[in-house]
């Protein structure tokens, strides 16, 4: 794609314009065009109005303009006269019609933020949010499925929210370069995770049976759950590339994110650590039950068990029936004994 600019500075009452071929984003890339196709050039500064005004050829070297139908004009205003790349703010679009002069400006619709409000919701607010719900969920006190229906739900918001944020990141530029740079790679390859590990959740294999093994749902488990973690992280630092990439993104900005970053993995620390403690708590209880069991003092029949019992005095019987006779047992309570001399 070949891209013309046009380059005025205003200074003085003198007009200054030049055309240059757009290579590159770099300084580097624009390159001034020799000789100039430019002429009659007038610039006049008034009244916080600017107008430029040039005459150029329709067709040139570099670049032809068609004379029937309407040709869009880019146009952006820099704080500067430095040859830098112009804010998102100053700018707008035009249509002229060459042939006819008309010419009308066109509403555009900032997608970059739109875009940028969409993704951040879906992948920095609710799918952390979401994770720590179910890794920490099942920790309320009271046994209940609310933390896994709450997980489900935010989830579900986080996809409805991310699939159009990724239609806008497709209609910020159309000039191929969106996946270029880190933040469109990683954008990228977070709508696709995303994708991946909503649909992993909702395909989920079942539970195994108490006592059972089911290795897909282990290997489902020891993928899912990491998986969601890296997400997160990703998008997180995803959001400052993209603020990087966006000149005109405030510092507010930059700072609530900070802060909602700290947020989250502070709270995910809290989390941890709790869960670790009682972990820990649940193991004692579990090794004292079994001390107990294993301290018992050796023939004390109050601490043995019944079946034990039963046969020492089954074992005493049999002795004092020894002495002479005949002696037929039967279980306790079950029959009576014989004797005969």
């Amino acid at each position: 794609i070949t891209i013309i600019i046009t380059i005025y500075r205003c200074s003085d009452g003198v007009a200054n314009i030049e055309e240059y071929l757009l290579a590159d984003r770099a300084t580097s890339g624009i390159n001034l065009q020799e000789p100039s196709p430019l002429s009659d050039r007038f610039c006049q500064e008034e009244g916080g109005t600017t107008t430029i005004r040039y005459i150029r050829p329709l067709q040139t070297e570099s670049l032809t303009i068609s004379p029937d139908g309407d040709t869009n004009i880019i146009y952006a205003l820099n704080g500067d006269d430095s040859i830098s790349q112009h804010s998102q703010t100053n700018r707008g679009l035009a249509r002229v019609n060459f042939a006819t002069g008309d010419a009308s400006t066109i509403d555009e619709t900032d997608y970059v933020i739109a875009h940028s409000a969409c993704m951040w919701v879906a992948f920095a607010g609710l799918m952390p949010i979401g994770a720590l719900l179910a890794r920490y969920g099942k920790m309320l006190p009271i046994k209940t499925p609310l933390w896994f229906y709450a997980h489900i739900t935010v989830q579900t918001l986080a996809v409805i929210m991310m699939i159009p944020g990724f239609v806008l990141a497709l209609k910020v530029d159309d000039d191929g370069e969106r996946f270029e740079e880190n933040h469109g790679r990683i954008g990228l390859a977070l709508f696709i995770l995303g994708g991946t590990q909503f649909l992993g959740g909702v395909l989920r294999p079942h539970k195994a049976a108490e006592g059972e093994f089911s290795l897909i749902r282990t290997i489902w488990e020891l993928g899912h759950g990491p998986l969601g973690l890296a997400i997160s992280i990703m998008a997180f630092i995803n959001v400052f590339y993209g603020l990087e990439l966006d000149d005109d993104s405030k510092e507010i900005w930059w700072t609530l994110h900070t802060a909602w970053v700290i947020i989250i993995g502070g709270l995910a620390i809290i989390l941890e650590g709790v869960k670790t403690t009682l972990r820990l708590r649940k193991k004692p209880e579990k090794k004292s039950t079994q001390d107990d069991v294993e301290g018992q003092v050796p023939g004390d029949d109050r601490q043995q068990a019944p079946g034990r019992r039963r046969e020492e005095e089954e074992k005493k019987m049999d002795t004092l029936g020894s002495g002479g006779g005949t002696t037929t047992l039967t279980r306790r309570g079950a029959g009576a004994g014989a004797a005969g001399g």
